[in-house]
């Protein structure tokens, strides 16, 4: 998807973003003409920079078993932020497809985000671990968590989406939470 956007999409706005301000600097248009023209072409820099952004977010660039480690620890960057302690562990991934990696990362992307967002946690691990035929991963909190019975309910827009990907690829998912005692969100999938 990350892909098609920046093909398709991000080329066409750079594109007209490009011929907007080049129309803009044209002097024998009024200056209302110029002045709105200018207003455009910045909005369009502006929707060009967020879409950029956005890429990076839904898969950051050179993403691969090798960089995993290093796109694991900038997703859980703003966790210090928060006043979260957050580690990140990665043993055995590099093996792993570049497909599988963009998954595991995908996966923590969103419980990371939950975890930020919903557990008013202290500590925050992720972790990876590869064997050479199965790939694991498993994000940690200690927060306030939710009672079993409401995984359904409190399982994320996000979450529930990644559930189809993790199908696809042979993959399991599972959350595992008990009020007051965080939460535990584990993928598991075959490592090539």
């Amino acid at each position: 998807m990350a892909r098609d956007l920046h093909d398709g999409v991000v080329q066409d706005l750079a594109g007209t973003t490009f011929s907007v301000s080049a129309l803009a600097r044209d002097a024998t248009l009024d200056r209302g003409h110029r002045s709105s023209l200018q207003a455009a072409a910045g909005s369009l820099r502006g929707s060009l920079k967020a879409l950029r952004s956005l890429l990076a977010e839904i898969h950051p660039p050179d993403l691969h078993a090798e960089g995993l480690a290093a796109a694991l620890a900038d997703l859980i960057a703003p966790a210090g932020a928060a006043g979260i302690a957050a580690s990140v562990s990665v043993e055995g991934a590099e093996t792993a497809s570049d497909e599988h990696a963009a998954l595991v990362w995908r996966v923590a992307q969103e419980a990371v985000r939950n975890a930020l967002r919903h557990s008013a946690a202290s500590t925050l691990a992720v972790t990876v671990r590869g064997d050479g035929h199965r790939l694991t991963l498993e994000v940690v909190d200690d927060g306030v968590g939710f009672e079993p019975g409401s995984v359904q309910k409190a399982e994320s827009f996000g979450l529930r989406g990644l559930r189809s990907l993790v199908d696809e690829a042979d993959g399991t998912l599972e959350v595992r939470s008990s009020t007051g005692e965080g939460t535990t969100v584990r993928m598991e999938v075959d490592a090539r």
